[in-house]
Protein backbone atom coordinates (compact mmCIF):
# COMPACT_ATOMS: atom_id res chain seq x y z
CA UNK A 1 0.00 0.00 0.00
CA UNK A 2 1.69 3.26 -1.03
CA UNK A 3 2.17 6.11 1.38
CA UNK A 4 -0.19 8.90 0.44
CA UNK A 5 -1.00 12.32 1.84
CA UNK A 6 -2.08 15.70 0.62
CA UNK A 7 0.02 18.78 1.35
CA UNK A 8 -1.66 22.01 2.52
CA UNK A 9 -0.49 25.46 1.41
CA UNK A 10 3.19 26.31 1.88
CA UNK A 11 2.40 29.05 4.40
CA UNK A 12 0.68 26.57 6.73
CA UNK A 13 3.54 24.11 6.34
CA UNK A 14 6.20 26.70 7.16
CA UNK A 15 4.26 27.97 10.17
CA UNK A 16 3.90 24.49 11.60
CA UNK A 17 7.56 23.75 10.90
CA UNK A 18 8.59 26.92 12.73
CA UNK A 19 6.48 25.98 15.75
CA UNK A 20 8.01 22.48 15.86
CA UNK A 21 11.56 23.86 15.60
CA UNK A 22 10.81 26.37 18.39
CA UNK A 23 9.49 23.50 20.50
CA UNK A 24 12.67 21.47 19.94
CA UNK A 25 14.98 24.40 20.72
CA UNK A 26 13.04 25.23 23.90
CA UNK A 27 13.10 21.57 24.93
CA UNK A 28 16.89 21.35 24.73
CA UNK A 29 17.49 24.72 26.39
CA UNK A 30 15.06 24.23 29.29
CA UNK A 31 16.19 20.63 29.70
CA UNK A 32 19.80 21.81 30.01
CA UNK A 33 18.76 24.33 32.68
CA UNK A 34 16.80 21.68 34.60
CA UNK A 35 19.64 19.13 34.60
CA UNK A 36 21.64 20.51 37.57
CA UNK A 37 18.57 20.85 39.87
CA UNK A 38 17.47 17.34 38.92
CA UNK A 39 20.97 16.06 39.66
CA UNK A 40 21.12 17.82 43.02
CA UNK A 41 17.63 16.67 44.08
CA UNK A 42 18.46 13.04 43.27
CA UNK A 43 21.62 13.13 45.36
CA UNK A 44 19.86 14.97 48.19
CA UNK A 45 17.14 12.31 48.18
CA UNK A 46 19.78 9.60 48.34
CA UNK A 47 21.20 11.23 51.46
CA UNK A 48 17.77 11.34 53.11
CA UNK A 49 16.69 7.82 52.22
CA UNK A 50 20.07 6.29 53.12
CA UNK A 51 19.60 3.42 50.73
CA UNK A 52 22.68 1.45 49.75
CA UNK A 53 21.03 0.48 46.45
CA UNK A 54 20.12 4.11 45.63
CA UNK A 55 23.59 5.32 46.59
CA UNK A 56 25.12 2.70 44.31
CA UNK A 57 22.75 3.60 41.47
CA UNK A 58 23.59 7.32 41.69
CA UNK A 59 27.29 6.57 41.94
CA UNK A 60 27.06 4.82 38.56
CA UNK A 61 24.78 7.47 37.00
CA UNK A 62 26.73 10.31 35.43
CA UNK A 63 25.62 13.85 34.75
CA UNK A 64 24.96 13.00 31.11
CA UNK A 65 22.17 10.58 32.10
CA UNK A 66 20.44 13.34 34.05
CA UNK A 67 20.75 15.60 31.00
CA UNK A 68 18.88 13.10 28.81
CA UNK A 69 16.17 12.58 31.44
CA UNK A 70 15.70 16.33 31.91
CA UNK A 71 15.33 16.83 28.15
CA UNK A 72 12.72 14.05 27.98
CA UNK A 73 10.76 15.51 30.91
CA UNK A 74 10.84 18.94 29.28
CA UNK A 75 9.74 17.52 25.92
CA UNK A 76 6.67 15.94 27.53
CA UNK A 77 5.95 19.09 29.54
CA UNK A 78 6.02 21.34 26.46
CA UNK A 79 4.01 18.90 24.36
CA UNK A 80 0.62 20.31 25.42
CA UNK A 81 1.52 23.93 24.49
CA UNK A 82 2.78 22.68 21.11
CA UNK A 83 -0.47 20.82 20.43
CA UNK A 84 -2.46 23.90 21.43
CA UNK A 85 -0.37 26.10 19.13
CA UNK A 86 -1.02 23.68 16.27
CA UNK A 87 -4.76 23.66 17.10
CA UNK A 88 -4.87 19.98 17.91
CA UNK A 89 -7.74 19.31 20.29
CA UNK A 90 -8.19 15.54 20.08
CA UNK A 91 -4.91 13.63 20.52
CA UNK A 92 -6.17 10.55 18.70
CA UNK A 93 -8.41 11.84 15.91
CA UNK A 94 -6.46 14.99 15.03
CA UNK A 95 -3.14 13.12 14.96
CA UNK A 96 -4.37 10.25 12.78
CA UNK A 97 -4.61 7.65 15.53
CA UNK A 98 -7.50 5.21 15.96
CA UNK A 99 -8.53 2.39 18.27
CA UNK A 100 -6.68 -0.80 17.33
CA UNK A 101 -8.84 -3.93 17.72
CA UNK A 102 -5.69 -6.08 17.59
CA UNK A 103 -3.72 -3.91 19.99
CA UNK A 104 -2.60 -6.61 22.45
CA UNK A 105 -1.54 -8.99 19.70
CA UNK A 106 0.46 -6.26 17.96
CA UNK A 107 2.00 -5.07 21.22
CA UNK A 108 3.18 -8.58 22.08
CA UNK A 109 4.22 -9.48 18.54
CA UNK A 110 6.26 -6.29 18.17
CA UNK A 111 7.93 -6.85 21.54
CA UNK A 112 8.87 -10.47 20.85
CA UNK A 113 10.04 -9.74 17.31
CA UNK A 114 12.41 -6.95 18.38
CA UNK A 115 13.66 -8.80 21.46
CA UNK A 116 14.23 -12.18 19.81
CA UNK A 117 16.04 -10.80 16.73
CA UNK A 118 18.32 -8.60 18.86
CA UNK A 119 19.09 -11.39 21.33
CA UNK A 120 19.81 -13.73 18.41
CA UNK A 121 22.36 -11.22 17.15
CA UNK A 122 23.80 -10.99 20.67
CA UNK A 123 24.05 -14.77 20.84
CA UNK A 124 25.97 -14.84 17.56
CA UNK A 125 28.36 -12.17 18.85
CA UNK A 126 28.92 -14.12 22.08
CA UNK A 127 29.52 -17.33 20.12
CA UNK A 128 31.98 -15.48 17.86
CA UNK A 129 33.89 -14.15 20.87
CA UNK A 130 33.10 -10.50 20.19
CA UNK A 131 31.05 -10.34 23.39
CA UNK A 132 32.07 -12.19 26.58
CA UNK A 133 29.70 -13.14 29.37
CA UNK A 134 30.30 -11.57 32.78
CA UNK A 135 31.40 -14.00 35.45
CA UNK A 136 29.05 -12.33 37.93
CA UNK A 137 25.60 -10.96 37.07
CA UNK A 138 23.82 -8.18 38.94
CA UNK A 139 20.36 -9.74 39.13
CA UNK A 140 18.85 -6.79 41.02
CA UNK A 141 19.84 -4.46 38.22
CA UNK A 142 18.61 -6.87 35.54
CA UNK A 143 15.23 -7.17 37.30
CA UNK A 144 14.55 -3.46 36.70
CA UNK A 145 15.21 -3.65 32.96
CA UNK A 146 11.65 -4.64 31.87
CA UNK A 147 10.14 -1.70 33.76
CA UNK A 148 12.74 0.67 32.28
CA UNK A 149 12.03 -0.64 28.77
CA UNK A 150 8.27 -0.15 29.18
CA UNK A 151 8.53 3.38 30.59
CA UNK A 152 11.08 4.56 27.98
CA UNK A 153 9.17 3.05 25.05
CA UNK A 154 5.78 4.44 26.11
CA UNK A 155 7.09 7.97 26.73
CA UNK A 156 9.17 8.15 23.56
CA UNK A 157 6.49 6.69 21.31
CA UNK A 158 3.88 9.12 22.65
CA UNK A 159 6.30 11.95 21.88
CA UNK A 160 7.81 10.88 18.54
CA UNK A 161 5.27 8.66 16.76
CA UNK A 162 2.19 9.90 18.58
CA UNK A 163 2.62 13.66 18.74
CA UNK A 164 5.41 14.68 16.36
CA UNK A 165 4.61 12.28 13.51
CA UNK A 166 0.93 13.12 13.91
CA UNK A 167 1.68 16.85 13.75
CA UNK A 168 4.01 16.60 10.75
CA UNK A 169 1.58 14.40 8.79
CA UNK A 170 -1.02 17.18 9.04
CA UNK A 171 1.29 19.53 7.13
CA UNK A 172 2.95 17.22 4.59
CA UNK A 173 2.73 13.78 2.96
CA UNK A 174 2.79 10.67 5.15
CA UNK A 175 6.10 9.44 3.77
CA UNK A 176 7.82 12.73 4.59
CA UNK A 177 6.33 12.66 8.10
CA UNK A 178 7.76 9.18 8.72
CA UNK A 179 11.18 10.15 7.35
CA UNK A 180 11.48 13.53 9.09
CA UNK A 181 10.49 12.17 12.51
CA UNK A 182 12.85 9.20 12.03
CA UNK A 183 15.72 11.60 11.32
CA UNK A 184 14.83 13.63 14.41
CA UNK A 185 14.56 10.45 16.50
CA UNK A 186 17.99 9.27 15.32
CA UNK A 187 19.61 12.67 15.89
CA UNK A 188 18.25 12.97 19.44
CA UNK A 189 19.48 9.49 20.39
CA UNK A 190 22.82 10.06 18.67
CA UNK A 191 23.61 13.15 20.80
CA UNK A 192 26.42 12.38 23.22
CA UNK A 193 27.42 15.16 25.63
CA UNK A 194 30.51 14.58 27.74
CA UNK A 195 29.79 13.49 31.29
CA UNK A 196 30.92 15.60 34.26
CA UNK A 197 31.98 14.68 37.77
CA UNK A 198 29.61 15.74 40.58
CA UNK A 199 32.15 18.24 41.93
CA UNK A 200 32.00 20.09 38.61
CA UNK A 201 28.24 20.54 38.49
CA UNK A 202 27.02 24.16 38.68
CA UNK A 203 23.74 25.76 37.63
CA UNK A 204 25.15 26.38 34.14
CA UNK A 205 26.65 22.89 33.74
CA UNK A 206 23.77 21.67 31.58
CA UNK A 207 24.28 24.55 29.15
CA UNK A 208 28.00 23.77 29.08
CA UNK A 209 27.17 20.32 27.69
CA UNK A 210 25.36 21.66 24.62
CA UNK A 211 28.46 22.39 22.48
CA UNK A 212 29.60 18.79 23.05
CA UNK A 213 26.30 17.14 22.11
CA UNK A 214 27.38 16.88 18.47
CA UNK A 215 30.70 15.17 19.28
CA UNK A 216 29.69 11.80 17.81
CA UNK A 217 28.78 13.43 14.49
CA UNK A 218 32.52 14.12 14.02
CA UNK A 219 33.33 10.37 14.04
CA UNK A 220 32.70 8.90 10.55
CA UNK A 221 32.54 5.27 11.70
CA UNK A 222 29.99 6.01 14.42
CA UNK A 223 28.05 8.28 12.10
CA UNK A 224 27.79 5.58 9.45
CA UNK A 225 27.31 2.62 11.77
CA UNK A 226 25.32 4.23 14.59
CA UNK A 227 23.19 6.98 13.09
CA UNK A 228 22.10 4.76 10.19
CA UNK A 229 20.80 2.03 12.52
CA UNK A 230 18.95 4.57 14.68
CA UNK A 231 17.43 6.05 11.53
CA UNK A 232 16.27 2.59 10.45
CA UNK A 233 14.76 2.02 13.90
CA UNK A 234 12.82 5.27 13.52
CA UNK A 235 11.61 4.30 10.05
CA UNK A 236 10.36 0.90 11.25
CA UNK A 237 8.51 2.48 14.17
CA UNK A 238 7.02 5.17 11.94
CA UNK A 239 5.93 2.59 9.37
CA UNK A 240 4.27 0.46 12.07
CA UNK A 241 2.43 3.52 13.32
CA UNK A 242 1.27 4.40 9.82
CA UNK A 243 0.05 0.90 8.95
CA UNK A 244 -1.79 0.29 12.24
CA UNK A 245 -2.86 3.91 12.97
CA UNK A 246 -1.93 3.24 16.59
CA UNK A 247 1.07 3.18 18.93
CA UNK A 248 0.69 -0.38 20.20
CA UNK A 249 3.10 -2.09 17.81
CA UNK A 250 5.66 0.78 17.92
CA UNK A 251 5.65 0.60 21.73
CA UNK A 252 6.15 -3.18 21.61
CA UNK A 253 9.01 -2.95 19.11
CA UNK A 254 10.67 -0.12 21.02
CA UNK A 255 10.40 -1.94 24.36
CA UNK A 256 11.87 -5.11 22.85
CA UNK A 257 14.89 -3.27 21.46
CA UNK A 258 15.51 -1.38 24.73
CA UNK A 259 15.24 -4.56 26.82
CA UNK A 260 17.45 -6.52 24.42
CA UNK A 261 20.14 -3.85 24.26
CA UNK A 262 20.23 -3.20 28.00
CA UNK A 263 20.04 -6.90 28.76
CA UNK A 264 23.06 -7.66 26.58
CA UNK A 265 24.94 -4.78 28.20
CA UNK A 266 24.11 -6.22 31.61
CA UNK A 267 25.25 -9.80 30.97
CA UNK A 268 28.23 -9.36 28.65
CA UNK A 269 31.36 -7.29 28.08
CA UNK A 270 31.41 -5.64 24.68
CA UNK A 271 34.25 -5.41 22.18
CA UNK A 272 34.25 -3.72 18.79
CA UNK A 273 34.60 -5.59 15.52
CA UNK A 274 34.21 -2.97 12.81
CA UNK A 275 32.47 -2.86 10.42
CA UNK A 276 30.20 -5.59 11.80
CA UNK A 277 29.57 -4.22 15.29
CA UNK A 278 30.56 -1.05 17.13
CA UNK A 279 30.43 0.03 20.80
CA UNK A 280 26.96 -1.45 21.33
CA UNK A 281 24.64 -3.99 19.74
CA UNK A 282 22.80 -1.32 17.69
CA UNK A 283 25.90 0.01 15.96
CA UNK A 284 27.44 -1.57 12.88
CA UNK A 285 26.63 -3.56 9.77
CA UNK A 286 25.34 -6.65 11.62
CA UNK A 287 22.69 -4.66 13.56
CA UNK A 288 21.72 -2.89 10.33
CA UNK A 289 21.10 -6.22 8.58
CA UNK A 290 19.18 -7.49 11.62
CA UNK A 291 16.94 -4.40 11.55
CA UNK A 292 16.31 -4.84 7.81
CA UNK A 293 15.20 -8.41 8.53
CA UNK A 294 12.95 -7.09 11.31
CA UNK A 295 11.40 -4.52 8.97
CA UNK A 296 10.71 -7.25 6.42
CA UNK A 297 8.88 -9.29 9.05
CA UNK A 298 6.93 -6.21 10.20
CA UNK A 299 5.94 -5.52 6.59
CA UNK A 300 4.77 -9.12 6.21
CA UNK A 301 2.78 -8.99 9.45
CA UNK A 302 1.06 -5.73 8.48
CA UNK A 303 0.67 -6.38 4.75
CA UNK A 304 -3.12 -6.61 5.07
CA UNK A 305 -3.54 -3.81 7.63
CA UNK A 306 -5.49 -0.76 6.48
Amino acid sequence: MPLKGASPPTETLLKALGQILLYLAATVLIGALLTPPLYWMAHAAAGQVRSAWLDGFLAKTDFERFFHRAVMITALGLLWPLLRALRIKNFGHDLGLARDPRRWWRLGAGFLLALVTLLALGGILIFAGVYRMHSHLDYKKLAWLPLTAIVVSVLEEILFRGALQGVVRKTTAEAYAILSVAVLFAAVHFLNPQGMEPAQVHWWSGLALLPDTLSRFREPALLLGGFSTLLLVGLILGYARFRTRSLWMPVGLHAGWVLGKMGLMGVSRHSEAWPWVGPDVLTGLAPLLTLLLTWGIVWWMLRTAR
